[in-house]
């Protein structure tokens, strides 16, 4: 059946299969189209799976539905029992995601916020807890994902173009607005027109009253 190899180290090699010293690496991260996006050098992240902090129940959800069409999984892991007390605990919790038909979001961090680091140096996953249940029988995997998919943007999207429409359709109601706001301008001249001409007769008629009673106390 084979056996485990402990203490080894990681070679790299060249095309020739000769060992190689002075390597370089770098992050190469595509657009949803498949082009290169950009080009980094490799950030050098420190495990963070057997650290102080573990990883935390988070109680954040995604449908099954849902993240299949919107993750790629790359490989699983189990999560398994060592005794009593841990069986019942896992137990529980591949119930209750068995019941919600949801996975839930695992990461690293206080919050659980951060990416799964296995290794130093390794790439960071995202992780999504899968549970299942069949009597007393439960499994427990860890579904691991460091690609998400997007569906491509049309040409102009990107850069914030919105389509443009019939010129047809925007013609019509600009005509119309300009019509209702002349109309409501003329009657607005017309209206103070006629109040200054009914202003004036009520002043004269005020003077010749005035003049009425001057005489009659002379």
């Amino acid at each position: 059946d084979g056996m485990f190899l402990w203490g080894t180290s990681r070679v790299y090699i060249n095309p020739k299969e000769e060992l190689v010293y002075r390597i370089r690496t770098e992050e190469v991260v595509y657009n949803p189209d498949g082009s290169i996006r950009e080009r980094r050098e490799q950030r050098v992240l420190e495990a963070n799976i057997d650290d102080e902090i573990p990883l935390t129940w988070t109680g954040k959800l995604i449908a099954k539905t849902d993240a299949i069409r919107q993750f790629v999984f790359a490989t699983k892991l189990q999560i398994v029992h060592i005794n009593g007390l841990t069986y019942d605990f896992l137990y529980e919790m591949a119930k209750e995601l068995h019941e919600s038909k949801s996975l839930m979001i695992l990461g690293g961090g206080p919050k659980g916020k951060d990416p799964l680091i296995f290794r130093s140096r390794s790439l960071p996953f995202r992780g999504f807890l899968e549970g299942r249940i069949d009597g007393d029988k439960y499994i427990l995997l860890l579904h691991l994902s460091n690609l998400e998919l997007k569906k491509p943007e049309r040409d102009g999207e990107s850069r914030g173009v919105k389509p443009e429409k019939d010129s047809k359709s925007k013609s019509k109601p600009q005509t119309k607005s300009k019509t209702k706001k002349t109309k409501k301008t003329k009657k607005k001249k017309t209206k103070t027109k006629t109040k200054t001409k009914t202003k004036k007769p009520k002043a004269k008629a005020k003077a010749k009253k005035t003049k009425v009673k001057g005489a009659k106390n002379a």
